[in-house]
C-alpha cells in the first residue's frame, strides 16, 4: 500500500513539473555519469588494463 502510493506520488511529481523533473534528473545523471565510465573500464589516464573496454579494444 505504502509503496504504491509512493509510485503515484513519484508519477504525479514528472508529470506537474516536467522542466523542474528534468533538471533534477539531468543533475544526478551529472552526478552518476564519471562512476559509470569509471566501471566500464575508463581511468583519469586511459583504459584500465583488464577491464571491459581494454578487452573491446584489443
Amino acid at each position: 500500500m505504502a509503496l504504491e502510493k509512493a509510485a503515484a506520488e513519484a508519477y504525479e511529481f514528472a508529470m506537474e513539473p516536467p522542466t523542474y523533473f528534468s533538471i533534477l534528473t539531468l543533475g544526478v545523471l551529472a552526478i552518476l555519469t564519471p562512476w559509470i565510465i569509471e566501471i566500464l573500464g575508463f581511468g583519469e589516464l586511459g583504459l584500465i588494463e583488464g577491464s571491459f573496454i581494454a578487452a573491446w579494444q584489443f
